[in-house]
């Protein structure tokens, strides 16, 4: 959740500019730990509570749910369907081919997320996998961090996993799998993780603004801009690993780029050299290149956009704005006069590095994975996800293509220091040398590695090629294609980039974000330190305590309009009661300025926000900070003075808690029905409409399992009538009408004796001008 604690952090910033929200990250454990002892007020988690987590005195505000989606590889041969049964037993091993599913008959490879995954952990409260440790079976293999990107990387043609449906639909490397015939997109696909913020005891007025904020309209588009950042980060981090180094043309500095966006300049050792640049793109940084007078830096991010610096980290110019969504490659022309970008739709653009414009028209390609300028040249050479080389001229004209040259896709496009060998490596970890002038193959097709070729480089003087593999190994080749190391080099962690200094040293960029030297044969002669990457995880020995000191985060300065209610705080309670029996469960997680929000690496550091102090008078001692004192703030427009922002009224605070049971799905269904009803005749459509989508994916559930298990399902379809019902009225309210009726005619499909569908449908038909179809509806609901 940290994207969605960043997205709603910064809305929230804009809508009261005098508010400062600092967002960092924690682990679950240490963040409830800390919420429970008062040291922080607010948490965000991206799952439920487990049952030794659950406490009557936590409150838990649902602002998103997504669908989990189920996933294959994109070259998977199976297309079938899967129904709940068939998907907890490829997860336990006990379907260990994928002809016992119907597909062909190779092995299951289950690909699975660290344990302490939010995402895992949700899939985990499914009742189709209790009864039974939740543990995979003997074909599962574990990505290190809970990272969906590192999962399709890991999928190839066999593997099957899950992650957030937002991040992977319509990804070009990964497809959904259909579940009892569904797709992630369909209300009724079963699978689904909540987005909780939580607080203990009764909201502070900032937590009541902040939370009310994040419910409201504008806090859903941030969450909807959270949701976008992780889908590109995805779309860069599924043919490239993190962790790569650009190399300054005389070796003399590098720079790295982030998951979170930042810019690292480090020394010619690979230690960082003091200077960074936080935010330089939103999200993942995609691509860094230096000119070749290593005067310029450039960079490109997941979120489209190409940015300039000087050697030093000061920005040249403004942004650059690419027209074809994430940019995964970048490639400057030998004379450092233009620049090349190729973007995930296949647009390949050509740039001025002197002045940043645009260089005629875009190019339109297969989606770009690698761009590479001849040595010594201007011709461009682009090679795609489909694995087609494109050859093209100085102008940006066609000069021709070679198709199928990598099997899974082009991974990698270098050439030799004088420009007569063209080399590309695949996904398939094959490497394959091209004659300059004929732009015909080389040599034979080399199998370099077991799997897909991460980075390649020629040393200086053209007499050696170094490959490395997604596997975590190092080769060496002489210029006939022959290996010079009779055995792989195994390196500790997969590379991300290579490159040679001047002097002949292997410089190994690893997606562990070490940076090591080798000489000549591959040896290591040196490692550089991670210890101030953006990205390097804190020590697991780290005192928790002195963690939260910095990864606070604060909510300060609000408007007037937030603290000129102190004197109204029981009216506030009173109305926060009411609406705290509309948000439901009680559950764990923070209360106030601090927003601890959870990303599940694979060890005992998960990310988190959290904010220090109860209630108004947060302590911020702790973190070198003064108590918060209404400011000389200046109202926003539109809000009374003396009154809280209007978003508050959203949050749930009346102090009483329940400490039953949690009900069934279908008890949970009929619970959030009533809940939102309640949000409605208030007039509160936003929230709602949350409570609506719960009751209908609850529903959606208990019909599946009943199809399954031959349980006639007419209870069950009543109460999903109603649910589809409800939120077709809430969908029709907010502006929805094409959801609003596709809502009623499913609960009309369901149960047809539904008067609040036949009444919702006829004003929608009425509003468009179909009067007959219109009256008929009413009709058909007065009788």
């Amino acid at each position: 959740m940290a994207g969605l604690n960043q997205s709603l952090g910064s809305g929230f910033e804009q809508r009261y500019p005098d508010t400062d929200v600092e967002a960092t990250t924690n682990g679950d454990d240490q963040a409830l730990d800390a919420l429970q002892g008062g040291a922080i007020d607010l948490a965000a988690l991206g799952r439920s509570l487990s049952e030794a987590e659950q406490d009557p005195s936590l409150t838990s505000i649902p602002v998103a749910r997504e669908k989990i989606a189920i996933i294959v590889g994109r070259d998977n041969p199976f297309q079938g369907d899967l129904t709940f049964e068939s998907f907890a037993a490829i997860f336990r091993g006990e379907i260990t081919s994928w002809s016992q599913v119907g597909g062909p008959n190779v092995p299951v490879r289950f690909v699975d997320r660290p344990t302490d995954s939010s995402t895992r952990l949700a899939l985990a409260d499914y009742e189709i996998f209790s009864g039974q440790p939740f543990e995979p079976g003997e074909t599962a293999v574990a990505v290190a961090e809970d990272d969906t990107a590192a999962v399709v990387r890991e999928l190839g043609n066999d593997g099957i996993s899950y992650a957030i449906a937002s991040e992977v639909l319509d990804q070009d490397a990964v497809r959904p799998v259909s579940m009892h015939n569904t797709l992630p997109d369909d209300d009724r696909y079963p699978y689904s993780q909540p987005r909780n913020y939580i607080y203990r005891g009764e909201p502070s007025l900032p937590v009541e603004a902040f939370l009310g904020f994040a419910t409201s309209a504008a806090g859903q588009t941030a969450i909807a801009a959270a949701q976008q950042t992780a889908s590109d980060n995805v779309t860069v981090g599924a043919s490239k690993l993190p962790g790569g180094v650009a190399l300054a043309p005389d070796g003399s500095f590098m720079v790295r780029g982030g998951q979170d966006g930042q810019l690292q300049w480090l020394d010619a050792q690979g230690n960082p050299a003091g200077t960074s640049v936080a935010a330089a793109h939103r999200g993942v940084v995609s691509a860094v290149v230096v000119s070749p007078d290593g005067q310029t830096v450039v960079s490109s991010g997941a979120d489209g956009t190409l940015r300039r610096w000087d050697r030093s980290g000061a920005p040249l110019g403004e942004p650059m704005a690419g027209q074809g969504g994430p940019i995964l490659a970048l490639a400057l022309s030998p004379d450092g006069q233009t620049l090349a970008s190729g973007s995930a739709d296949g647009t390949i653009e050509r740039w001025s590095l002197a002045d940043g414009s645009a260089l005629g028209a875009p190019i339109a390609s297969s989606p770009v994975q690698a761009l590479h300028y001849l040595a010594g040249g201007q011709a461009l050479i682009s090679g795609s996800s489909s694995g087609d080389l494109g050859f093209w001229n100085a102008d940006g004209t066609p000069a021709g293509q070679s198709a199928s040259a990598h099997q899974g896709g082009v991974t990698t496009i270098t050439s030799s220091p004088d420009g007569q060998v063209l080399t590309t490596t695949g996904a398939d970890g094959t490497l394959r040398n091209w004659d300059r002038s004929t732009l015909q193959p080389r040599g034979e097709t080399i199998q370099a590695h077991d799997s897909a070729v991460s980075a390649v480089a020629y040393t200086p003087d053209g007499s050696t090629l170094a490959t490395a593999g997604a596997d975590g190994t190092l080769q060496l080749w002489n210029p006939d294609g022959t290996a010079r190391l009779s055995e792989a080099i195994e390196l500790d962690a997969p590379a991300a980039s290579l490159g040679y200094t001047p002097e002949g040293q292997l410089v190994v960029g690893g997606s562990d974000r070490e940076v090591e030297l080798r000489d000549s044969q591959g040896d290591l002669v040196a490692n550089g330190s991670a210890a101030a990457d953006p990205d390097a995880e804190a020590p697991a020995d780290a005192d928790p305590a002195t963690g939260l000191d910095s990864l606070w985060q604060r909510i300060r300065n609000l408007p007037l309009s937030a603290w000129w209610m102190l004197a109204a705080v029981p009216a506030v309670l009173l109305l926060a009661g009411i609406v705290g029996s509309l948000f439901g469960s009680k559950r764990d997680e923070g209360r106030d300025d601090d927003l601890d929000d959870d990303r599940d690496d694979g060890d005992e550091i998960l990310e988190a926000d959290t904010a220090p102090g109860p209630g108004l008078g947060i302590d911020f001692s702790a973190v070198g900070n003064a108590p918060i004192t209404a400011g000389p703030a200046i109202p926003e427009a539109g809000v009374e003075v003396g009154m809280l922002p209007p978003e508050a009224e959203l949050v749930p605070g009346d102090g009483s808690y329940s400490a039953v049971a949690a009900p069934s799905k279908l008890e949970q269904a009929r619970i959030d029905l009533a809940e939102g009803r309640q949000l409605m005749r208030e007039g509160r459509y936003d929230p709602a409409l949350i409570y609506f989508d719960r009751a209908v994916e609850a529903t959606e559930v208990e019909r599946s399992k009943a199809g399954v298990t031959g349980v006639p399902a007419q209870g069950i379809n009543a109460i999903a009538a109603q649910a589809q019902a409800q939120r077709g009225t809430a969908q029709a309210l907010l502006g929805e009408a094409d959801d609003a009726m596709e809502s009623f005619n499913t609960s009309l499909e369901l149960d047809s004796s539904v008067i609040e569908a036949w009444v919702g449908k006829g004003r929608l038909l009425s509003a468009t001008g179909r009067y007959e179809e219109a009256i008929f509806c009413f009709d058909t609901a007065l009788e």
